[in-house]
């Protein structure tokens, strides 16, 4: 099977279901933790400061992998790298559910971490493979809204388990195995065998500098203005590292012959510009769900449940956008141009309506906004891939997506840290609503970004992608 010997219909279709079932498992275990972590510090016996590793952990394991996966996806068969990372994924739940102290349960959180970046770029490019161009756009539009629905379910079950009387906070783990278990099994029935290039090398020296690099900046944007200040020594050596070791990556992957990283792809300025996108989305997608969500509750005074309802729509939006955007977009570079416009437009005037917030306005403008803020999402996150994948070739799809979605994952962490560090610098004396208002209106400004990207995107057809 290769690009150029597409899937039938009806087996490309139940290759979609085998991904997405596994794909919903690992998201969700991003995000199960979020109402678990208080009974796992009682039930461990670990402070807020260790147990924000649980967490960490897994996405320090899940960014510096995420490369390594891609240059796997594009050497050997697609189909034993994404079962590969299913099984992976099991045993990381095992090991989760099974740990005996908080260190086992980090560990289990890291190889979870690496399965979750093996899933997520393995089954992109199996569908880039598997798919031709316009039905392609549509089955990313799926993947994309697995990811949504799983946010939000992740959350909701990890609390439900946690006060499910005989279940408990490990059971949010061991729930997670029979998704991964079926898509194994799906993807061994239905997706066939396609031999790579082969010829695989392990960039050791680079796979050590990056993560040196995303550990030392991801520790710093996680800890610094909460576990130290952010001028404290600790910080300006944890920036000093991360930025000498991201140099040092850069010069050694430029003379290397097979990249850990693929920045020649940057070369390319339609992947070039799918990466300012989806740079810019990345910085904001998780700082809106976050703050909007903390804005309900200290600002407004609103209940847990009541804050998920409130939340909802946002992440509906997201949903629907990301399918409807999939059928639309399918229609080829004109359609993309201007999917990728009217997102961009209507993220960055989400995001100036939360910026109101300030200003006390009424419940349904806020939730307005913030639908309009997933409309964008939706309708960015897996058109500014599209376009990347196909710029880059079927070759180069593994490294283009890891890339990609690499650079959206950090800069999703920089922006919550960023962001949360001047709502705590600001919420003290103006309130929480002046602060998140602040907040919003600087992920506005950071979303243009993307409106760039959609218009120099836009303006060359050929760079919005070719089928």
């Amino acid at each position: 099977m290769t690009e150029l010997d597409p899937l039938s219909s009806r087996r490309a279709a139940t290759v979609l279901v085998g991904l997405t079932v596994g794909l919903f498992g690992s998201a969700s275990s991003a995000m199960i933790v979020a109402n678990t972590l208080p009974a796992i510090e009682a039930d461990l016996g670990a402070d807020p400061a260790g147990g924000s590793w649980v967490v960490v952990g897994s996405l320090l394991a899940m960014t510096v992998s995420i490369p390594l996966w891609g240059r796997l996806a594009d050497a050997v068969d697609g189909k034993r790298v994404v079962q590969a990372a299913f099984v992976l994924f099991v045993i990381g739940c095992l090991g989760g559910g099974l740990a005996p102290g908080l260190g086992g349960l980090i560990a289990s959180r890291a190889v979870q971490g690496v399965a979750m970046g093996g899933i997520l770029v393995s089954s992109q490019a199996v569908i880039a493979r598997a798919v031709p161009g316009r039905r392609r756009a549509a089955y990313l539009g799926y993947l994309g809204a697995t990811m949504s629905i799983a946010s939000l379910c992740g959350p909701l079950i990890g609390g439900f388990l946690v006060e499910l009387p005989g279940a408990g906070w490990r059971s949010a783990f061991f729930v997670l195995i029979p998704f991964a278990l079926v898509g194994l099994v799906v993807v061994e029935a239905a997706l066939p065998r396609r031999a790579g290039p082969g010829g695989f090398r392990v960039d050791a020296a680079g796979l050590a500098l990056l993560a040196l690099a995303v550990t030392a900046l991801l520790l710093l944007v996680t800890f610094g203005g909460v576990g130290f200040a952010w001028w404290s020594p600790q910080s300006l050596v944890l920036g000093a590292v991360g930025l000498l070791a991201a140099l040092a990556l850069v010069l050694v992957e430029r003379r290397v012959a097979d990249p850990v990283l693929d920045l020649a792809a940057l070369a390319v300025p339609a992947v070039r510009w799918s990466v300012v996108g989806s740079v810019a989305i990345g910085a904001v997608m998780f700082s809106a769900v976050l703050y909007l969500s903390q804005y309900w509750q200290l600002a407004r005074g609103v209940s847990a449940a009541v804050t998920g309802l409130l939340v909802a729509p946002l992440l509906v939006a997201t949903l629907v956008a990301s399918i409807v955007t999939g059928h639309v977009v399918a229609h080829g570079p004109r359609a993309r141009g201007r999917a990728l416009l009217l997102g961009s437009i209507l993220l960055a005037a989400g995001l100036a309506g939360l910026a109101t917030v300030g200003l006390a306005p009424p419940a349904w403008l806020v939730i307005a906004a913030a639908g309009l803020v997933g409309l964008g999402m939706g309708a960015l996150m897996q058109t500014f891939l599209l376009v990347a994948q196909l710029a880059a070739g079927g070759e180069r799809v593994g490294r283009t997506t890891s890339l990609v979605s690499m650079l959206r994952s950090l800069s999703g962490a920089a922006g919550v840290a960023v962001l949360g560090a001047v709502v705590a610098a600001l919420a003290p004396g103006e309130g929480y609503a002046a602060a998140a208002a602040v907040a919003f209106g600087a992920a506005a400004v950071v979303s243009l970004g993307a409106v760039v990207a959609a218009l120099v995107l836009g303006r060359d057809r050929g760079a919005a992608g070719h089928e």
